[in-house]
């Protein structure tokens, strides 16, 4: 999607040479750009708005404001870098996406806009302090503000789910990954644990993690059903 003015212009001078016209000044095609950005610009920030609720424009209008106590304003922690997504900040990390997801239902807000319009409004109103924002005028605000929620929350959750899943997969490979070295390497299953002896299993003095002490017990349980029904 051409976004920017320079890209806009060279849009309009490929068209100019394909039909054969002469070409204009310079100044002409870019207050020509200008102007056609600003117009598609503020269609799209009207209708973004239009999809929002009254009680949704309240709540993003409310983060340019500082709650008392604080000495910094909601928007400025959204537009911020969030926390690494690691299992230590698992806490902080839920929070703030439980906040974005209070906000309201920042997806269907921009519902039917091109993602890199979404990122462009998202990264011109990022760059900004609040007093510039509540410079803007409306409807440009609040769509330039619903873009910068509805991308911190796509991230926010993206991040988070990545965080589980990393989680997950760490967890469910410590089995596998014991179960490879008692097993020499061999490729086995886990019902086949008949056939292991206990000097399969490591050393007392080896340390384990929960899930590795679990294994542990549930195929050494195994093995000795086994070795009592000979």
């Amino acid at each position: 999607m051409k976004a920017r003015t320079a890209d806009l212009v060279n849009v309009a001078l490929g068209e100019i040479v394909r039909a054969g016209l002469e070409l204009p000044g310079f100044s002409t095609l870019d207050r020509m750009a200008a102007t056609v950005r600003t117009r598609v610009e503020g269609e799209i920030c009207a209708a973004v708005v239009a999809r929002m609720g009254e009680g949704d424009r309240e709540r993003v209008a409310g983060l340019l404001q500082v709650a008392d106590g604080e000495r910094r304003s909601a928007f400025d922690r959204l537009k911020g870098p969030g926390r690494r997504a690691t299992w230590s900040k698992f806490r902080a990390h839920a929070e703030r996406v439980e906040h974005l997801d209070r906000l309201g239902d920042s997806s269907g807000w921009v519902e039917d806009v091109a993602a890199a319009k979404v990122a462009s409004l998202a990264a011109q109103v990022r760059v900004l302090s609040v007093g510039e924002v509540k410079d803007i005028v409306e409807p440009r605000r609040t769509a330039m503000l619903a873009c910068l929620v509805a991308e911190a929350r796509v991230k926010a959750r993206d991040e988070f789910v990545m965080m589980l899943c990393k989680r997950m997969a760490a967890t469910s490979s410590v089995p596998r990954r014991y179960w490879r070295r008692w097993s020499g390497g061999r490729r086995r299953s886990p019902s086949s644990c008949s056939s292991l002896t206990a000097t399969s299993w490591p050393r007392s003095g080896t340390r384990l993690g929960k899930v590795g002490r679990q294994w542990k017990v549930r195929s050494m349980t195994c093995w000795r059903s086994s070795r009592r029904g000979r």
